[in-house]
Order: C-alpha cells, then structure tokens, then sequence
C-alpha cells in the first residue's frame, strides 16, 4: 500500500502529462497568437516612435556610381546626415524636422510587414486550431491557406513600394536631389516571400482537392 507521497506523486505526474499533450496540441497556436500579438505591439510602438521622433530615416541608393569616399564631401542640408556602408554601399539618409505624416510614411514600410505578420499569424492560429481539433479538410482552412498565399504574395513587393514612396517624398521634401546625387532605392521582390506564396497556391488547392474526396466518402456512408 503505498503512503500519501506516492499518491502526490502520482497526482503530479497525471498533471504534468496532461500539461505536456495540452502543450503539444496547442504548441502552434500558442506561437502564433504570441507572433501576432507580439507584431501589434511593434506596429502601435513604431507609430508611437514616428509620430514622436521628429526626424526620418529612410534608405537610398548612390547615383551614377558615385564613390564612397566622396559621401564625406557632399553637402546635404542641415539637419540631415548620409550615411554609406563601404562593404556594400547600402546607405541611409536621415532628416529632422519633418512633420509627422512624412515620418510616419518612412516607416511605412516596416507597418506593412508587421502588420502582414499579424494578420498571417492570426490566420496560422486558425488554421492549426482546426488542425488539432481533426478537422483538416475544414472549408475554413482553405479559405486561411488562400489568404496566407495572397499574404505572402503581398510582402514580396509592397514593403519595397512604400520605401520607395517614402524615400522619394523625404528627399523631396528636404530639398536633396539637388544637393546630393542619391535616389530612392530600386524597387526589390522577395524571391522568399513569393515562392512560399506560389507553394500555399498549391497547398490550397490541395485542400480543397481534399474536400471534395472527404464530401464523396461522407455521401457513400
């Protein structure tokens, strides 16, 4: 007859092996709820962080392959620095003094991806809820798939627009295409992003395929 230690013992093993299948089960969506959560809380404190900071940052590109030792001779207007990276030439241009929907422009580009985060993790959260549950030919799934696809596909180009947007109208705005031979950045696709679109294309039809099969059995039962 074993004592009450061993009862406890018991007890607590019970416990800890439920923790661990409830853990199991719902270790994806658990990930997913905290990348969306964690991605709104970066969106609301970038927007925070450009409405209150009074200067922008935005990338550019050096025209007519100017050298990188004459950045230190360009004249750029007060308030503004130009910075250059030798190993790869990839530069920054930072400007104060710039009113509020100018800063908030120039950090378009990074609420685009956060805000493509959020919502795809959201969708991944779903799609794993109903994986768990046993139900993976759920209508609903193809649907998240199709919207994580568009997603994917989405952030492949449009984070690079809005950079390109901002930095055109930064520059614009504080007078240096006349004093600096630099341009906004050229437009970059997300080979990454794209590809894991075309393959989420794929998966969706695939499910969907797997609907279909799953209605033909359920009308032979």
């Amino acid at each position: 007859m074993s004592g009450p230690g061993g009862g406890v013992g018991r007890q607590v093993a019970r416990v800890l092996a439920a923790g661990s299948r409830w853990l199991n089960a719902n270790l994806a969506w658990l990930v997913a709820w905290t990348v969306a959560v964690g991605a709104s809380i970066a969106m609301v404190a970038t927007v925070a962080d450009a409405v209150g900071d009074d200067t922008a940052v935005v990338s550019v590109a050096l025209a007519q392959r100017v050298p990188v030792e004459q950045i230190a001779d360009i004249d750029v207007p007060a308030g503004a620095s130009l910075d250059v990276d030798p190993r790869s030439s990839a530069a920054t241009y930072e400007v104060a003094a710039l009113d509020w929907g100018l800063r908030l422009l120039a950090a378009g580009g990074e609420l685009v991806v956060l805000s493509l985060t959020a919502v795809g993790a959201v969708l991944v959260a779903g799609v794993s809820r109903r994986f768990t549950s046993g139900r993976p030919f759920d209508p609903r799934v193809g649907r998240a798939m199709f919207w994580l696809a568009l997603l994917f596909a989405t952030g492949s180009i449009l984070p690079a627009i809005v950079d390109e947007l901002a930095a055109t109208a930064v520059f614009r705005a504080s007078g240096v295409f006349e004093v600096a031979p630099v341009s906004p950045v050229g437009l970059e696709l997300h080979l990454g992003a794209l590809v894991t679109a075309v393959l989420l294309a794929v998966l969706t039809q695939a499910f969907r395929h797997g609907q279909r099969l799953e209605r033909d059995v359920e009308g032979l039962v």
